[in-house]
């Protein structure tokens, strides 16, 4: 009898724990999960990499004194002036989606938005919204988007040793904006400094 009401007494003292807490169930310490073999980790923080990897370009090379880039697999390279290469695709209609690398030179400044007033935003229809907060090779970089002669325009610029770069996107419209955004980053993945 002794030991029935004991446990009556426990079983009570239990519901008004569990009720007291919101409906949370009141448990002991947790145990740290169990690891064996190569899964096995000296601490519990998560292993998943938060920023997603971006896979390179890896076309025809693109490539001036100063900097080198890859076009994506497919797009054909051509040197059209002194410091600038054109990477492009036809596509159904015949019009092109094109890629343009151009080695500026010495610059004098290596302010970003001076680069932007003096060699920056031209090919441009109207005014494109500018940044400064895009990277190029690790340099910091303006990235102006807007309309361009065929359609969309991307271009990002950066300054290393008083040297500018600038390379440039325009799609038609055949492209959706998917597919420029993957276009543009494996291309600027592949971008390095010479």
């Amino acid at each position: 009898m002794k030991r029935a009401r004991r446990l009556g007494a426990l079983a009570a003292a239990l519901m008004v724990l569990t009720s007291c807490g919101g409906g949370e169930e009141v448990s002991g310490p947790a145990e740290p999960p169990s690891r064996t073999g190569a899964d096995a980790s000296p601490t519990d923080e998560p292993t998943d990499d938060p920023t997603p990897t971006v896979e390179a370009a890896a076309g025809e090379v693109m490539t001036t004194e100063s900097a080198y880039a890859r076009a994506p697999e497919g797009w054909r390279t051509e040197r059209q002036l002194d410091g600038v290469l054109d990477s492009w695709v036809a596509n159904k209609r015949g019009t092109l989606h094109q890629i343009y690398l151009s080695d500026l030179g010495a610059v004098g400044s290596e302010d970003l938005e001076q680069l932007v007033r003096t060699d920056g935003l031209t090919g441009f229809e109207g005014r494109p919204r500018v940044s400064y907060d895009a990277d190029l090779g690790g340099e910091a970089a303006f990235r102006a988007a807007g309309d361009g002669v065929v359609g969309p325009r991307e271009e990002y610029g950066a300054i290393r040793g008083g040297v500018g770069v600038k390379l440039t996107f325009e799609f038609d419209e055949s492209f959706s904006a998917g597919q420029r955004r993957a276009v543009v980053d494996a291309v600027l993945a592949s971008f390095r400094w010479s």
